[in-house]
């Protein structure tokens, strides 16, 4: 049985090297499914919160994306920046399909990734949400999964130079789940937002992101908030690579913006200081 996706994509003044290969490689990954009929159709929402700011250059992004991407798209552009949850609310109110992919414009995927996405959906009807396997740029391991983070690991993570770290490595380990075993889990409780494969049934059901969070945190507010009727799944066997993190060297800005969404979400879910 074929299933449809639809993907939503939100950009701001991304980097278009890495826009382009993330085009690229999902663009494989979607025609190989749908090769192997696995995948109906596909259907990609990118969503510009630059494009108020930046009228000129709009009409050149079109273009761009159709250079790289080889299904149907749309490219909506909101009067004003919307963040990065309600960038994704704005595209999946307009299309969600049985099954919707939530994506950065900094993830290279697997030419299986979607394949197996779907399967894995496929034969866990428990599964609301399903998140991959990732490595960074160089190779080493990224650790989507988390336990609940504590204010000190949170600061750490977002600011402390290596050698301070590695103080504290026993506490950023227990939060990485470093230990997690490299094998299919059901057991997740949070989940990054880089990759994240949906059931458009549970996107629709706890209506997206929350519009508490402009910015950071939002993926794990909405975690949380999925947990309680539908399971994660990490899948091993959908792989990407993530050019994702630095927060403290995005500048000021990022930095107040974290600071704040973490504010938000440690008073929503409860507050562990170490």
């Amino acid at each position: 049985m074929t299933v449809n996706l639809s993907i939503s994509l939100v950009v701001y003044r991304s980097d278009r090297i890495k826009l382009k290969e993330t085009l690229q490689s999902l663009s494989e990954s979607v025609l190989y499914a749908q090769k192997e009929q696995q995948l109906a159709s596909c259907f990609l929402t990118i969503v510009d919160n630059y494009a108020a700011m930046n009228e000129e250059g709009n009409h050149n992004f079109e273009n761009f994306i159709s250079e790289y991407w080889f299904n149907a798209f749309q490219l909506l552009k909101p009067e004003k920046n919307l963040g990065y949850g309600l960038g994704h609310n704005f595209a999946i109110l307009d299309k969600c399909e049985s099954l919707h992919l939530v994506i950065n414009p900094d993830v290279f995927v697997d030419r299986l990734a979607i394949i197996n996405s779907i399967e894995l959906m496929k034969n866990h009807t428990d599964v609301g949400l399903l998140t991959p396997s990732a490595r960074k740029p160089n190779g080493e391991k990224e650790y989507l999964c988390k336990s609940y983070p504590s204010v000190l690991v949170l600061l750490l993570r977002g600011f402390a130079p290596q050698g301070i770290k590695n103080l504290f490595s026993a506490q950023l380990a227990h939060y990485e789940l470093r230990s997690m075993p490299e094998i299919m889990s059901k057991e997740v409780i949070l989940a990054s937002g880089c990759f994240m494969f949906f059931r458009g049934e549970t996107l629709k059901e706890i209506q997206g992101f929350s519009s508490d969070f402009f910015l950071y945190f939002e993926d794990f507010d909405l975690t949380l908030r999925r947990k309680k009727t539908w399971n994660i799944l990490y899948a091993p066997s959908v792989t990407v690579i993530h050019h994702g993190g630095y927060t403290a060297k995005k500048g000021c800005r990022h930095i107040g913006l974290f600071l704040h969404s973490a504010w938000i979400f440690i008073n929503l879910y409860g507050w562990k200081l170490i």
